[in-house]
């Protein structure tokens, strides 16, 4: 009878582990521009991450092309910190990222109020507060000039990152799981 209570034990403690280690994992969303055209014809293609978590974009990869306003092609790899953290966009710069000269700026904002924190498909645009553009910015980047409007949508899925509290929760429901087996085999042994 005992082997019974020890064999339920150790599966509780792996269900119990794995159940913890589910809910305190962090989710990332990887985000994938679509059809994103600016209105002077050049175009913006790439993807960032976003942590659910904790409201970060992150791995910012986003080329655009010139168009009539914008002239040349720009590579977008830095979050703007200057940029209002907001989980409707937010602002990504070629430079540096310390605001010490002229920058061209990203914009990438949900056109209606919806969030980067749910996966799906987003339609970016000019909402009412942000609008998604692209332009030359100066300190203290305030403003861009001179400014294309972008629209398409980005598409978002699930990525999700497992924390190191979840690989311990696992580990430990693991080691629950081998101490119950091993005691199993001593007592199959000793009889």
């Amino acid at each position: 009878m005992k082997l019974d209570i020890k064999a339920t034990l150790a599966g509780c403690a792996v269900a119990a582990s794995l159940l913890l280690a589910s809910s305190a994992s962090a989710t990332v969303l990887t985000w994938t521009l679509d059809n994103a055209v600016f209105d002077d014809g050049g175009t913006a293609t790439g993807s960032f991450d976003f942590n659910t978590a904790t409201n970060a974009y992150f791995n910012i990869n986003i080329v655009t092309t010139a168009g009539s306003v914008v002239t040349v092609a720009d590579t977008f790899t830095t979050f703007e910190p200057n940029s209002v953290v907001r989980n409707s966009g937010f602002g990504s710069i070629t430079g540096p990222g310390n605001d010490t000269g002229t920058d061209e700026l990203l914009d990438i904002n949900a056109s209606a109020p919806a969030n980067f924190d749910t996966a799906g498909t987003v339609a970016i645009g000019a909402p009412t507060i942000f609008q998604s553009a692209e332009g030359l910015c100066a300190v203290p980047c305030t403003a861009y000039f001179p400014a294309r409007i972008l629209s398409g949508d980005v598409v978002g899925v699930v990525d999700p990152v497992p924390e190191p509290a979840s690989w311990a929760l696992m580990a430990i429901g693991l080691g629950a799981l081998g101490a119950g087996l091993r005691s199993r085999r001593a007592l199959a042994a000793a009889a």
